[in-house]
């Protein structure tokens, strides 16, 4: 593998504020002025879920809890920054975003895989959110970008568990690395019900390899909740084990944290 051996080709980070701000104008959403709810519900609709990512993803609302300017990329540098502690693999790369929300996790992804030489052909997206209205944002984003990136993977994101879990099922191929992601997660959604429908959508992927690889599990989260992203990080590793998943910590830091995943033979 070629590290870096795609700058040249189109970088989602230079183009997803662009689409985000042409469904804006072409749905007659206008931005807010107040920083909307940080939890977004299952109910939500689609004006509060662009106006949500306007603010906290395209950077409208900047930092306004650390008094920090606008930056768009505040939350892509973070999530890609992550990325780059790992290697990419020789064969293919699939992506599953737990709380994927409009696809900024699958953005950093594809960044990373581009600077690592991987081609779009060569990567599955997959992608779990409770909010119909985020599944299809996502969607609509995606349409945007493909005007300018034209072989950007399909998204197989949905809002029904059994959904992703059936179509990562049926799409799989042998030899994929996984890499399962929670961007601005864990903070906010760490239930019972939650972390069992993580555990669900992990335990089923890392069931598809075989028994001696591993699969990558990312947290990055908010800087401000340390505490309720180590208790969510911790139930979920405590969740996997109990389903016969085994994890070995990699990074452990306040606001990220990684581990690989094995499952045992007899799971």
């Amino acid at each position: 593998m070629v590290a870096f051996g795609n700058r040249d080709n189109p970088r989602v980070v230079d183009d997803y504020v662009r689409a985000l701000h042409e469904i804006m104008a072409e749905n007659g959403i206008a931005p807010v002025r107040q920083p909307p709810d940080h939890i977004v519900t299952p109910d939500a609709t689609l004006s509060q879920v662009v106006q949500y990512t306007d603010w906290y993803i395209a950077g409208r609302g900047g930092g306004w809890y650390y008094r920090r300017p606008a930056n768009p990329r505040y939350r892509y540098n973070r999530y890609i920054s992550m990325l780059r502690r790992f290697r990419t693999s020789d064969h293919r790369e699939a992506h599953v975003d737990i709380g994927c929300g409009p696809g900024l996790f699958s953005w950093a992804f594809l960044d990373w895989a581009t600077d690592n030489g991987v081609g779009y052909n060569h990567i599955d997206s997959y992608g779990l959110d409770h909010s119909p209205a985020m599944v299809e944002l996502a969607r609509m984003i995606r349409d945007k970008l493909l005007k300018r990136i034209a072989d950007y993977p399909n998204l197989s994101y949905f809002s029904n568990v059994e959904r992703v879990l059936r179509e990562i099922e049926e799409t799989h191929r042998q030899g994929t690395r996984y890499t399962i992601t929670l961007g601005h997660v864990l903070v906010q959604a760490h239930t019972p019900d939650n972390i069992r429908d993580f555990t669900q959508v992990i335990t089923h992927t890392v069931r598809l390899r075989n028994p001696l690889n591993a699969c990558r599990l990312i947290a990055v989260d908010a800087l401000n909740r340390v505490p309720q992203l180590a208790m969510g990080w911790q139930a979920l590793l405590d969740s996997l084990r109990q389903a016969g998943v085994l994890s070995r910590t990699v990074i452990n830091g306040n606001h990220e944290k990684a581990a690989v995943l094995y499952r045992t033979f007899a799971s």
